[in-house]
């Protein structure tokens, strides 16, 4: 039963990986779930047995980015001046976009197509991981490291 679930598993990755790629190249409209099956050499039908809509796969896509882009930041250590750790979390960032550019980009584009509880759940991460960022300007203003 594990080794099912583990496959299951890499299949739901591989295939919010290529919806992915597909939104940040066509956009979340211009991608269709028949386009997934095609990428994936798989059967339209066979997709409903791991995503419940397309929806769903832009949805995991962006919280796949959120949580990609929130380590990123949680990686960074609080011992270091704040104008280091602003260097370190731009760079950071910029390392996500390299790494994940697909997922990056839908983050970054395609969010506004989320609906209902999603949208305002993506919004409430999208709000805090730009406090992050303010957090730290605002210290390094209040310490003087920044004008």
């Amino acid at each position: 039963m594990e080794h099912r679930s583990r496959r299951l598993s890499a299949r739901r990755t591989e295939l919010t990986r290529e919806a992915a790629r597909l939104f940040a190249e066509r956009g979340y409209h211009g991608t269709s779930i028949g386009d997934l099956a095609k990428a994936l050499g798989v059967q339209k039908g066979s997709l409903y047995a791991h995503i419940e809509s397309k929806q769903d796969l832009l949805y995991r896509t962006m919280r796949e980015g959120a949580d990609a882009f929130h380590a990123a930041l949680d990686a960074i250590p609080d011992d270091r001046k704040v104008t280091e750790r602003i260097r370190l979390a731009l760079r950071a960032h910029l390392r996500v976009v390299k790494e994940q550019l697909d997922v990056a980009t839908v983050f970054v584009r395609e969010w506004r197509y989320l609906e209902g509880e999603r949208a305002a759940e993506f919004l409430a991460e999208r709000r805090r991981y730009e406090e992050r960022f303010r957090a730290l300007f605002r210290e390094g203003r209040e310490l003087g490291e920044l004008r």
